[in-house]
């Protein structure tokens, strides 16, 4: 699998996990910026997605080490994430780990 797919498939399943983990949890008002974020991540999915698309993974090729660390952040979103979905505690801890993911994002966007 090319790095472009992995980080793809890294940043569907973080989105999957923020997903899953709202819809079973009771939105209180301090969750409301994880929702935000989450809506946020699904949005930044989607444009990574065509963009992907549109470029034929060249240019995304050419910066392989950002590529990587877009790999490790979304790893370790996923890692939080997973940590996290039975306790609301940790909700802060995944948004700066999604923060993370999104910023990184933004840089091979």
């Amino acid at each position: 699998m090319s790095p472009n797919e992995t980080s793809y498939h890294l940043l569907k399943s973080n989105y999957d996990s923020l997903d899953r983990f709202l819809s079973q949890t009771l939105i209180e008002p301090q969750l409301e910026p994880l929702q935000r974020k989450r809506e946020q991540l699904g949005e930044q999915l989607y444009h990574y997605h065509t963009s992907m698309i549109a470029l034929h993974s060249d240019q995304f090729e050419q910066d392989a080490h950002a590529l990587d660390r877009l790999i490790t952040h979304a790893r370790q979103a996923q890692k939080v994430i997973d940590e996290a979905e039975e306790t609301i505690e940790h909700v802060a801890k995944i948004g700066n780990a999604i923060d993370k993911v999104l910023a990184q994002l933004a840089k091979v966007i």
